[in-house]
């Protein structure tokens, strides 16, 4: 079936790469996207990044990624300045826009293909960053996850920074942290609470006992740690400051630093009523796995309702 496509793709692209030239794409055509077609797409038909945007449901920023690495992938300058935020087609992206119709059909049976292939293979991507393997909370946790009959599992380190832009480009299926943040195009599932550890002393009864002389780890996404240590103020805790992997070895005798504690199983109260970070799970809206969600959920002990 695959050989047959991959014909089928080279007929569907002879025109592209014919009113190519004598220019060759960097990265041939392995590197496009669908999503690449549609945003370039529109961008030329809507004279604009900004409108572009808008009419996508996403940032300009992200409109100008996507227009960028696919300018990047096929060799040459796709898009120009008109001035006054208008942009328009070079004379060779107008080449380019006159075989979206072709090129994107040829994508989408690779795409329907693979995702055919990679549904009845079953196999599972599990993603997180190189520290969570080593830590309880996750090992943990993968001895509780049913797979067993339903899945073929296997493990990508990812760097935090790296997670939305590999779920995103379903590099992977499911990516594991703490601190992960709220996503349009992401589900998270909440799996549990993380407690904390704290160096240079015990942690205090209640939040309302931290006075100064403390501070946190920085840990996750930015607005996450953020809205953590707006809970820990709200709770009484006066002071404190999220503090980097390098500034944790300078702390002064009596200064305390809380991390989270990755090495601890998922409890239902590790925290004793502390605010905390939560374990969570990453995965791409509309996962074609249906029972996905539902067997994380049953991991961490819980039902589909309750993540």
């Amino acid at each position: 079936m695959l050989r047959n496509l991959r014909l089928e793709m080279g007929c569907s692209c002879g025109s592209f790469h014919a009113g190519m030239g004598n220019v060759t794409p960097k990265n041939s055509l392995a590197g496009i996207s669908l999503r690449h077609l549609e945003v370039f797409s529109t961008v030329v038909l809507e004279g604009s990044h900004a409108s572009a945007a808008l009419e996508l449901q996403m940032s300009r920023t992200n409109v100008k990624r996507l227009c960028g690495e696919l300018e990047e992938i096929v060799g040459r300058p796709l898009l120009e300045d008109l001035g006054g935020g208008r942009c328009g087609a070079t004379a060779f992206g107008r080449v380019i826009f006159g075989q979206l119709g072709p090129l994107s059909t040829a994508l989408r049976k690779m795409e329907e293909a693979v995702k055919q292939f990679h549904k009845a293979g079953r196999v599972l991507r599990f993603g997180a960053a190189a520290g969570f393997f080593r830590g309880g909370l996750f090992t943990d946790y993968l001895s509780r996850l049913d797979v067993s009959g339903k899945f073929r599992s296997c493990f990508l380190k990812v760097d935090a920074q790296g997670a939305h832009k590999t779920l995103l480009a379903a590099e992977c299926d499911v990516y594991f942290g703490i601190g992960l943040g709220e996503s349009g195009r992401l589900n998270r599932v909440e799996l549990g609470e993380v407690g904390w550890n704290v160096s240079g002393g015990k942690l205090p009864g209640r939040p309302k006992d931290l006075k100064k002389g403390w501070f946190m780890l920085a840990e996750g996404e930015a607005s996450v740690c953020d809205g953590l240590m707006g809970m820990f103020s709200e709770a009484g805790a006066r002071g404190g400051r999220l503090i980097g992997a390098d500034e944790a070895g300078g702390l002064k005798d009596g200064e305390l630093l809380f991390s989270a504690d990755t090495v601890s199983p998922l409890s239902d109260a590790p925290s004793k009523g502390w605010p905390c970070h939560r374990f969570s799970a990453l995965m791409r809206h509309h996962h074609p796995y249906e029972d996905l969600k539902a067997m994380l959920c049953a991991g961490a002990g819980k039902g589909a309702d309750g993540c």
